[in-house]
């Protein structure tokens, strides 16, 4: 893939570019992680492609953290083709460059785990089965019982993952919490993953009897309220199902972070905050 002088692209270009197609928005930092590069080589190839109109440059409102992820990546149409042409696939959908600015740092905070899964995956800590984003491919819903009616739920999740670890197999319906949705509204969803579980819905929509249900919290405040309104789903009983971690846990920089032991389970009696690893 040469530029229009000619000038030889970086080695790791092409294999970013696809990254980018994949999982539709990157930034910098998630494209030097892939590429195993330092970000300071990235961030101006990156930008002279900007120029070429083969990438196009969004600014995200705010990370999972607060903090401004910095400026994040996009195919154009010219750029698909490239991707395309490199590749010998089909042309990657081409985002909505007007996609709210707000859902953009959400779904940059999606892409994270998909890229440290990636790394592992490359490295043989895990093997990556399976990456979905697409809400007609992970969608579902439940009728759940509710003040003597049936009220429907919807199930979509941010992500799908489904990884092997020491020949284990094990999907992950991945949930990016932005401290934006209510604990009601969270505990409602949360029971109706329950009740789905329990009628066999893994099974029949993704052909995996072991699930779990991991939400990816801003801080430590938020997750244990969010861990609170999973063990109200379940009338305190608590649930293996549910899964809780903070988002500095999903860190394309540091991608064994994901495998160590700071996830909380939904098993733990409330009083409880003892952390362990997902394997």
């Amino acid at each position: 893939m040469q530029n229009p002088e000619n000038n030889p692209r970086p080695a790791w270009l092409p294999a970013a570019l696809d990254a980018v197609g994949r999982h539709q928005f990157l930034t910098g930092r998630q494209v030097a992680a892939l590429a195993a590069v330092d970000q300071a080589e990235v961030r101006p190839t990156l930008e002279g492609l900007v120029a070429e109109k083969i990438l196009v440059r969004l600014q995200p409102t705010r990370g999972l953290d607060g903090a401004p992820p910095g400026p994040a990546f996009a195919l154009t149409r010219r750029g698909a083709a490239l991707v395309a042409g490199a590749t010998g696939r089909p042309a990657p959908r081409v985002p909505n460059p007007g996609k709210s600015l707000y859902m953009l740092a959400h779904d940059l905070g999606r892409n994270e785990i998909g890229i440290v899964l990636e790394i592992l995956d490359r490295s043989g800590r895990l093997r990556l089965l399976r990456w979905e984003t697409a809400r007609t491919r992970i969608g579902a819903s439940v009728q759940l019982p509710l003040r003597g009616r049936a009220l429907r739920v919807p199930l979509v999740a941010d992500a799908l993952a489904i990884v092997e670890v020491a020949g284990k197999t094990d999907a992950l319906l991945v949930e990016i919490d932005m401290g934006t949705v209510s604990l009601p509204r969270m505990r409602t969803k949360y029971a109706a993953y329950l009740a789905w579980w329990r009628e066999g819905g893994p099974e029949r929509r993704f052909g995996q009897k072991a699930l779990r249900v991991l939400t990816i919290a801003p801080n430590e405040k938020r997750l244990y309220r969010l861990r609170e309104a999973a063990l109200a789903a379940t009338d305190g009983r608590g649930s293996g199902l549910f899964w809780f971690g903070e988002q500095k846990l999903v860190d394309a920089g540091r991608p064994p972070l994901l495998l160590g032991p700071g996830w909380r389970s939904g098993t733990y009696p409330s009083e409880q905050r003892a952390a362990s690893p997902l394997w």
